[in-house]
């Protein structure tokens, strides 16, 4: 029979589960509010959140503190392990406390100054590929163990589902804001050439491959200046 702790951390998970659902602010209000649920409901000191871009890009979406930015400055920098797990390596579990743990003694450094004597760095994925990773950063190592690290993992695993939801969210939204604005511009450049609908989205595709610039942005330029791009 489950216990208490059990039941409360089962509850609370399931809260956020519902709240991340809900969010629509995109995957940016997904990552604060994981790094929220760790600070406030895990009672981990601090946490962070990256985001892995295209070709393997990482990038900081969310900090519970400003105290942890200069860790960080040394943690999204090739080879570290941040950026290994965000790449989708395995979790790894960094203890300050213990010479030889990290790459350099600037992070080291940074970790102290910041009361930080451990950090596990848990990866955020999904099947079609990582995520991210979620980096939760204590002031006792002591504290370290399976249950905290299962618990953690636990929480790695709903948020990486939760920014892949969010994420394709705001990809259909764009899909949709970027063909609005491509009839737009069709409409007025049929009104403004006497042209069919067909030519019109055929001299804008000319001037997106020409100028080597996104559909998009050539439709959005003609909804707000009513005419066409001009070559530099």
């Amino acid at each position: 029979m489950p216990n208490q702790p059990d039941l409360w951390f089962a509850a609370a998970l399931a809260q956020l589960t519902v709240d991340l659902h809900d969010a629509d602010g995109g995957v940016d209000q997904v990552a604060a509010a994981v790094v929220d649920f760790a600070v406030a409901r895990l009672a981990w000191p601090y946490a962070g959140l990256a985001l892995t871009r295209r070709a393997g890009r990482v990038e900081p979406a969310a900090q519970s503190d400003p105290a942890i930015g200069p860790l960080w400055e040394h943690l999204l920098t090739e080879t570290s392990p941040l950026l290994m797990v965000a790449r989708g390596n395995d979790p790894v579990v960094v203890d300050y406390s213990k010479e030889g743990q990290t790459r350099s003694a600037d992070e080291a450094t940074a970790a102290h100054r910041a009361g930080i004597t451990a950090a596990t760095h848990l990866p955020l994925k999904v099947a079609s590929g990582p995520v991210g990773a979620l980096s939760l950063y204590d002031t006792d190592a002591g504290r370290l163990g399976e249950l905290s690290l299962t618990v953690a993992t636990l929480l790695a695993r709903h948020a990486s589902v939760a920014i892949a939801q969010a994420r394709h969210r705001e990809s259909m939204m764009n899909a949709v804001e970027a063909r609005k604005l491509v009839g737009q511009a069709v409409g007025i450049l049929m009104q403004r050439f006497d042209i069919s609908a067909e030519l019109a989205f055929h001299v804008l595709s000319r001037h997106s491959q020409h100028s080597n610039t996104k559909l998009r942005q050539i439709a959005e330029y003609v909804v707000q200046h009513r005419r066409l791009p001009t070559a530099d």
